[in-house]
């Protein structure tokens, strides 16, 4: 019992500095726009399974591989390309998917973003700015 209080405690913690950072970033946004913007990168990503890394000749799974990158987006024009693998976002470790998600969420549109890919084999250093997401017009 002790364990998941201790548990609920730590989550709760987080929970609220993310809240509070959230909060700060959704009150200039309705401020300056009316509106919360939600940052985008213009890329689609997926995990890597063992297969994807044997065929892409990769020594392990960790990282994320990119799927499609969107024309005239942020990603795009910083020359990151479909097959490209995500290795590190600013000085964190992407091991996977769930760690990916966890960045995009800290992101904010604006805020310059550096990543450390794998694009035909070799290490490569991006950066660029973080784009809002536009909804395709009906």
């Amino acid at each position: 019992m002790r364990r998941i209080a201790i548990l609920v405690l730590a989550a709760g913690l987080f929970l609220v500095f993310a809240v509070h950072t959230f909060s700060q970033e959704a009150n200039n946004d309705i401020t300056r726009y009316g509106r919360i913007r939600k940052p985008w990168i213009g890329a689609h990503t997926q995990s890597i399974t063992e297969e994807v890394s044997r065929a892409l000749g990769l020594k392990s799974t960790a990282g994320v591989l990119l799927v499609e990158v969107d024309r005239g987006s942020s990603a795009g024009e910083a020359g990151i390309r479909h097959g490209d693998v995500i290795k590190r976002a600013e000085s964190g470790l992407i091991r996977d998917e769930v760690d990916w998600e966890s960045f995009l969420l800290s992101m904010y549109v604006g805020e310059r973003v550096e990543l450390e890919i794998i694009s035909e084999g070799k290490i490569v250093h991006t950066a660029f700015a973080v784009i809002e997401l536009r909804r395709k017009e009906k």
